[in-house]
């Protein structure tokens, strides 16, 4: 018999593919609207911020700025 409250999956669609910037903006309005874990939901946006703008002006590559990115976010 398998306990099902223990099994988490995580889908993350690092490349835009699948949800755009209005998931990440909902996801961060509730994580603040219901102050839910507010210091990792700021923690993850002073790390990832940096990266992001690193690779959206060419200095990172696309493999090293997913598995950078993918890293921690489930």
């Amino acid at each position: 018999m398998v306990n099902t409250k223990n099994n988490i999956a995580a889908f993350i669609d690092l490349d835009g593919t699948l949800c755009d910037q209005y998931l990440w903006q909902a996801l961060f309005a509730h994580h603040r609207k219901n102050r839910f874990k507010l210091g990792t939901l700021y923690a993850f946006i002073a790390f990832h911020t940096p990266i992001w703008l690193l690779y959206e002006f060419h200095f990172l590559s696309k493999d090293f700025f997913y598995r950078l990115h993918g890293t921690n976010l489930a």
